[in-house]
């Protein structure tokens, strides 16, 4: 807080007289001091200090007291020069500015000076993140897939209706904090495990689209295709704590290669597309977009071709389903 002026002084010592009994210096109303300082913004100390002085240059001799700043032209350290130190944190390679306290040690001044730095916008902290390492192929690759959804005649963008997205999404069973809301000071319901450094994840496969109006249903298509977790059922060997021996143990696929991910392709993906799909649009070719990772499948596959131009999807206007790989 920067300090009083002389003029702000005079003030409060105005101020204090209007408050005292009977004109007397020695008796001021209780809370005076608390009531200048919200006032002037600044302690109730500060207030009683200079009427402290006050009285003590009445009682000196003083005509109308002296309670002018004792702080007289250019007082207190030199500040920093903000280009100066700067130029010194310039200086210093980047990899050494991970950290204020190594930033500050590497340019030779206080981590307190950086962090008036940062709250007055001279540095700043921001963030790198590892970004792909493209290859001249890899640029041509994605050039031209963006180029491959503009309409050459209107040079607009396609609005990918025809178009779903498949991709793998790891989920745990459960996470370390949940949040609950709770009347009457009811306790939260409690969890266990025994560790929660170890929790089980389980792959799924999703699939959505873009979402849009569906005249036929008069309703809104919202793009979920669905989600199905690579988990098998098998019977349980032994006998537990928790099951008895025969009991289905849901457990999770242990590899996801191309035969597993090629089942989930033609008998889960297609089959619910087909079943949610807009009525109006099933005459069109739809593609069924994934990115490059080994498991998946190349665009020709003969058994999702024909998984994908079954069930009538293929006479007249209709249209058929085919996967489109990405490289990345």
């Amino acid at each position: 807080m920067p300090n009083l002026d002389d003029r702000t002084r005079r003030a409060i010592v105005s101020d204090i007289l209007l408050c005292t009994r009977d004109g007397q210096v020695d008796r001021v109303r209780f809370g005076t001091f608390a009531k200048l300082g919200r006032k002037y913004e600044c302690n109730k100390r500060t207030i009683a200090r200079i009427w402290k002085r006050y009285k003590a240059s009445v009682a000196a001799g003083h005509v109308g007291g002296d309670v002018s700043s004792r702080i007289k032209g250019n007082s207190g350290r030199r500040g920093f020069d903000r280009a100066e130190v700067a130029a010194k944190v310039k200086a210093v390679p980047i990899q050494e500015r991970r950290t204020i306290a190594a930033t500050a040690k590497a340019a030779g001044v206080s981590t307190g000076l950086l962090q008036r730095l940062l709250q007055e916008n001279v540095m700043k902290r921001v963030t790198s993140t590892i970004k792909p390492a493209l290859t001249p192929a890899n640029m041509t690759t994605r050039i031209e897939h963006v180029l491959a959804f503009i309409d050459e005649r209107t040079c607009m963008f396609e609005p990918m209706y025809d178009v779903v997205h498949v991709d793998e999404k790891w989920f745990y069973e459960a996470v370390d904090k949940n949040t609950y809301y709770t009347v009457e000071n009811k306790e939260p319901p409690p969890r266990h495990r025994r560790s929660k450094r170890f929790i089980q994840k389980t792959m799924f496969l999703a699939a959505v689209a873009r979402p849009r109006y569906d005249p036929y249903k008069k309703t809104k298509f919202n793009g979920k295709i669905g989600i199905w977790p690579f988990t098998e059922e098998s019977v349980a060997q032994r006998s537990r704590a928790n099951r008895p021996k025969g009991s289905l143990v849901t457990k999770n696929i242990e590899s996801i290669d191309s035969h597993v991910y090629k089942d989930y392709i033609i008998n889960k993906v297609i089959p619910a597309i087909k079943k949610v799909w807009p009525r109006g649009e099933k005459w069109k070719e739809i593609f069924i977009q994934q990115d490059n990772a080994k498991p998946h499948l190349s665009p020709n596959d003969t058994d999702v071709v024909a998984a994908g131009t079954s069930d009538g999807w293929t006479s007249g206007c209709s249209g058929n389903l085919r996967t489109h790989r990405i490289s990345m």
